[in-house]
């Protein structure tokens, strides 16, 4: 853990590579510095941004369009991940229940934005996604997008930069929600 965190310091400041991969020397029981995974380039010929992914998509796995009205459920906290979304058009909040079953916090979300990241990890939405106004989203399976992935690298690097860029704006917002630092005193 040690050497990840050095490893990531290194990295902002402009150092290293934030890699930080080791095998063991079984004589010794002391890592030992393996080079950096190779990663994979991404081609000039795919579209970068965030319609990139669903460019990719289009036309090689089904992508259904839904009309959205105000309220209108996208996906439910605590439901079977199976899909993602895409926001065509409008916006959507996004609320986490608390355990005394109010909202625990909300998100906005708009036009070109994903939703339902969320549940790659346990397979279950922890979100509640609605529409707040009338617009559309459009919906992927997510197994023929893994699928089509696993055959095509750089369409993974795009699906990873769209979790990256959730992750981002969800962090920001985190960030915003902290209070501000007292003032020291002097």
């Amino acid at each position: 853990l040690a050497c990840a965190d050095a490893a990531m310091y290194r990295a902002k400041r402009g150092d290293g590579t934030g890699y930080c991969l080791h095998d063991t020397d079984t004589a010794t029981l002391k890592p030992v510095p393996s080079s950096p995974l190779p990663l994979p380039p991404l081609s000039a010929s795919l579209p970068r941004g965030p319609d990139a992914l669903l460019d990719q998509l289009q036309g090689r796995v089904a992508v259904r369009r839904h009309t959205l009205e105000a309220g209108h459920t996208i996906h439910h906290a605590g439901q079977p991940f199976t899909s993602l979304f895409l926001l065509g058009d409008g916006s959507a909040t996004l609320t986490r229940p608390a355990a005394d079953g109010h909202a625990e916090r909300v998100e906005v979300r708009s036009r070109g934005d994903w939703l339902g990241l969320d549940g790659i990890a346990t397979g279950r939405h922890a979100w509640h996604a609605r529409a707040a106004g009338p617009g559309e989203v459009l919906s992927v399976d997510f197994a023929a997008v893994l699928r089509l992935a696993r055959d095509e690298p750089p369409l993974a690097l795009l699906l990873m930069e769209a979790m990256a860029r959730q992750l981002a704006r969800s962090a920001a917002l985190e960030t915003d929600d902290l209070p501000a630092a007292a003032p020291e005193s002097g």
